[in-house]
C-alpha cells in the first residue's frame, strides 16, 4: 500500500509524547507514546505523519529510537460515537493489510460519572470494596488494561513503539496513560495530573479523570500509593474546567 508522502498532514506532533522506555523479554527496549489519532482528514491512516511525530517526540525527550520498528497500536476511541466508527475502521484496516508494520488493538474507554467522594458512597467500607472490585463495574477494566500495557511492552519482540491514542490524545488517553503514569512510573497523583495537563495543553475530562481516581484508591489499597490521592484537581465537563471531585469528607 502507497504510504501518505505527507508526514504531517492529519498528524499533530505537538500532541505525541514520549512516555517510557521498557526492557523487553528478547533483550531489546520497547517504547511507549501517546498521542491523538495519527489519521488524515480523509479518515486513511497516516503512517508516515505518525513515524515523524514519534521521531519529534522521541527527540526532545531525548530518547534514540531505533531506524526501523514496528508499532502496537492502541485505540481508545468510541463505537457509539457515530464520528469515530470509520476513524477506528481505518485504522483496524491499515493493520490488517500491512502486516509488516505492526498491530492494532481497542480498548473502548469511557471513564466513569461516579465519584468516590460524594455521599452516598463515601462510606469507607463502600469505597473500598467498589475501589478493590473496580474491573467488576467500571467498563474500561483499568486494573486488567494497566498491567497488559505493560506486559505489551515486556514481552513484544523489540523494537516495538506502543502508541496509546483516542481523538485527541486528551481525555481517555489522560486515563489510560495516567493510569500508567501512577502504576508504572510510580508517579504521584499531583505528577501524574500536571504531566497530563503538559502533554495535552489541558485537564483532561471529567469522567476520565474519575476513573483514574478510582484506580489510584485501588493502587493506594493494594500497594500504598499513590498516598496524595484524596487531592483535588481540575477537569474538563464538556469545555467548563471544573473540580470533579472535592476532597474527603472530615
Amino acid at each position: 500500500m502507497e504510504e501518505n508522502p505527507s508526514p504531517t498532514a492529519g498528524v499533530d506532533p505537538g500532541n505525541v509524547h514520549f512516555v517510557d522506555s521498557v526492557k523487553a523479554a528478547d533483550g531489546g527496549t520497547n517504547y511507549l507514546f501517546r498521542g491523538s489519532k495519527p489519521l488524515n482528514s480523509d479518515n486513511s491512516f497516516n503512517y508516515i505523519g505518525l513515524i515523524s511525530a514519534i521521531k519529534n517526540a522521541a527527540r526532545k525527550a531525548n530518547i534514540n529510537l531505533p531506524a526501523e520498528y514496528k508499532i502496537y497500536d492502541i485505540n481508545l476511541q468510541q463505537w457509539e460515537n457515530a464520528g469515530e466508527v470509520p476513524q477506528i475502521e481505518s485504522e483496524y484496516d491499515y493493520f490488517q493489510k500491512n502486516k509488516d508494520k505492526g498491530w492494532f488493538d481497542f480498548w473502548e474507554t469511557k471513564g466513569t460519572g461516579i465519584c468516590p467522594f460524594l455521599a452516598p458512597l463515601y462510606d469507607h467500607s463502600v469505597m473500598k470494596y467498589l475501589a478493590l472490585n473496580l474491573d467488576q463495574w467500571l467498563p474500561d477494566t483499568l486494573v486488567k488494561r494497566t498491567e497488559t500495557l505493560h506486559q505489551i511492552l515486556e514481552w513484544k519482540q523489540s523494537p516495538t513503539v506502543v502508541y496509546v491514542h483516542c481523538s485527541g490524545g486528551v481525555d481517555r488517553t489522560g486515563e489510560m496513560i495516567g493510569a500508567y503514569y501512577l502504576r508504572w512510573m510510580n508517579m504521584s497523583w499531583e505528577a501524574m495530573n500536571i504531566r497530563n495537563l503538559q502533554c495535552a495543553g489541558i485537564q483532561f475530562g471529567c469522567n476520565n479523570y474519575r476513573a483514574v481516581l478510582w484506580y489510584a484508591i485501588y493502587l493506594n489499597l493494594t500497594c500504598g500509593q499513590p498516598t496524595d490521592y484524596e487531592k483535588p484537581f481540575q477537569c474538563n465537563n464538556a469545555g467548563t474546567i471544573e473540580v470533579a471531585c472535592g476532597e474527603t469528607p472530615a
